[in-house]
């Protein structure tokens, strides 16, 4: 099945070589990868909290962004315009960042940028 997984091609290049050259050079190595394509919907909501305490983001800022911001995110199922809920039951949003939200970018890279450290 050519071209099923394109994006699989080159990260296993890149482990074989490294491979390789850690085999002939008889070197330790370790390495690790980080999945980006669905990283915006995996990102849980305390790890954002979190990432705002630890960039020392003031208080009253936290809390809206906490409480009013992310705390209002929510859904409703619906399926063939039908709604599948009651209106007053809007399914919370613990995980993930909302795509085309202005914040976003800025958030995924807050997200991301402890783990580089």
């Amino acid at each position: 099945m050519p071209g099923r997984w394109p994006w699989i091609k080159e990260p296993l290049l890149i482990d074989a070589t490294i491979g390789n050259v850690v085999k002939r050079n008889r070197r330790d190595f370790s390495a690790a990868w980080i999945d980006y394509r669905k990283a915006l919907d995996s990102v849980p909501h305390t790890w954002l909290k979190r990432v705002l305490e630890l960039y020392k983001v003031e208080c009253t800022v936290r809390d809206f962004l906490e409480q009013q911001y992310m705390g209002q995110w929510s859904t409703i199922l619906c399926h063939l315009g039908q709604r599948m809920t009651a209106a007053k039951n809007h399914i919370r949003i613990r995980r993930g960042i909302f795509q085309g939200d202005c914040l976003s970018p800025i958030w995924f890279c807050l997200c991301l940028n402890p783990l580089g450290t």
